[in-house]
């Protein structure tokens, strides 16, 4: 007679015992077959466990190519060479296809509207030293932003962590010798009927700021991710709205 305090196991097993009439050494047969089954049972609850927690650690340790980008490791003299590469790409690309030209006779335009007194310098010019100085922000600010950047590739991340330190634009552009005629240069971009021209000068503008991303398929959609990000940030760092109103891009709401 099993005890009412046995385990709900031996008690299983008792009235399995009497149920079937069992003697000792029939049940003996008996017990070991049970509990091969419930080893088995247990093995494949434990295989479907597993199976459970693994898929979604699968589905997390994929990269997103969107957060995650094809990166070359490179040190800072690395960069630097390479932006230098790539401005000099850009300004021979710019003047092949007329952009420059067109910039130059919309400064012209704009500074006659602006009543300036003054000529507009050279289009080449005030882009590459816009992009040399906007990097040199970040530089200048270091001491503030800390390691907010570092390795950081998320497009909506590196959005909210330069959307925090926009009050200190001010004082570095007013430093760096950043001033109207360069806002108005990149303005151009956001002309109505400029849309081509702009992506591809967002596209250049983001493979300078992160030339250890390469341009790359496998980078594609990192790059289509980032496109709108540089697309708002340049709204509001050179203050579009005033040389070009109405031409405010799609709000598109950042990471925390």
């Amino acid at each position: 007679m099993v005890s009412p305090h046995a385990s709900p196991f031996l008690a299983m097993e008792e009235r399995l015992r009497v149920r079937f009439h069992a003697t000792n050494n029939e049940f003996i047969f008996l017990r070991k077959d049970l509990r091969n089954m419930t080893l088995r049972r247990l093995w494949v609850g434990l295989l479907l466990l597993l199976a459970i927690h693994i898929s979604p650690i699968q589905a997390v340790t994929n990269p997103d190519p969107v957060s995650s980008p094809v990166v070359n490791e490179v040190s800072l003299e690395q960069k630097r060479v390479i932006r230098k590469q790539l401005l000099s790409q850009m300004v021979e690309k710019y003047n092949q296809n007329q952009v420059f030209p067109h910039i130059q006779a919309y400064m012209v335009e704009k500074y006659h509207q602006m009543k300036k007194k003054t000529k507009p310098k050279p289009p080449a010019q005030l882009i590459v030293d816009t992009l040399e100085r906007s990097r040199s922000v970040y530089e200048k600010t270091r001491s503030f932003v800390g390691e907010s950047f570092k390795r950081v590739y998320n497009p909506l991340q590196i959005e909210s962590t330069i959307n925090r330190y926009l009050w200190l634009k001010g004082l570095c552009f007013l430093v760096l010798g950043i001033n109207e005629e360069h806002k108005i240069a990149l303005s151009y971009f956001y002309q109505p009927g400029n849309e081509q021209e702009k992506l591809e000068f967002l596209h250049d503008a983001i493979h300078y700021s992160f030339p250890e991303i390469p341009d790359v398929p496998a980078n594609s959609a990192w790059y289509e991710g980032m496109t709108p990000v540089m697309d708002r940030l340049c709204f509001k760092l050179f203050n579009i709205d005033k040389y070009s109103p109405g031409s405010a891009p799609s709000s598109t709401p950042t990471a925390p």
